[in-house]
């Protein structure tokens, strides 16, 4: 009901630490856990969400400062450690040009970001509702998490998510068609 105005109050953003448990759903790898080192059916992620109060360009900087500046509440991850993506677009949604343009403001190197697609950075969770394109963040484990022993492959084949800001700026109706917000 936030999402098509037809309900407000005093919440405009959030954030969490949510504990991910991979069963089933629309979204999920299970067919790769077990046979890679960075897919797992229990695992900690980061999100926030804004309901009015900002969106993709402060989501984009919060999620980046948070993961990348040494402060009390900030993790102090190496930049260089750090590969972000955004959709690539499809026939029914452009590629999000403008999350690539906000990660490369925030200091992101343009080599560090890659489209991806909808099976990838697309939130959907079911056939009507929210939906759009995200971004994530993937922390590289390097070669010791390669998933060929002792080769690094280039991202995203040894990354693992730590962040996902997902941009529900779309709302998936009956016939298939993403409307807007």
């Amino acid at each position: 009901m936030f999402f098509l105005g037809m309900r407000s109050g005093d919440l405009y953003a959030g954030g969490e630490f949510a504990e991910v448990r991979e069963g089933g759903g629309k979204h999920n790898d299970l067919e790769n856990v077990g046979f890679t080192r960075r897919h797992h059916t229990f695992f900690e992620m980061l999100g926030n969400f804004s309901f009015g109060d900002y969106f993709k360009k402060d989501a984009i900087a919060y999620a980046w400062e948070l993961l990348t500046r040494i402060t009390i509440i900030a993790l102090g991850i190496d930049k260089s450690k750090l590969y972000c993506t955004i959709f690539e677009g499809d026939a029914k949604v452009p590629r999000d040009d403008e999350a690539e343009q906000f990660w490369i403001e925030t200091g992101v190197p343009k080599e560090r970001v890659f489209g991806m697609s909808a099976k990838d950075n697309f939130w959907q969770m079911g056939d009507t509702g929210p939906c759009g394109p995200c971004s994530e963040i993937f922390y590289d484990l390097g070669i010791e998490a390669a998933a060929e022993p002792g080769v690094d492959k280039p991202f995203p084949l040894d990354e693992a998510a730590v962040c996902r800001d997902l941009e529900s700026g779309f709302y998936a109706v009956s016939t298939g068609v993403a409307m807007g917000l």
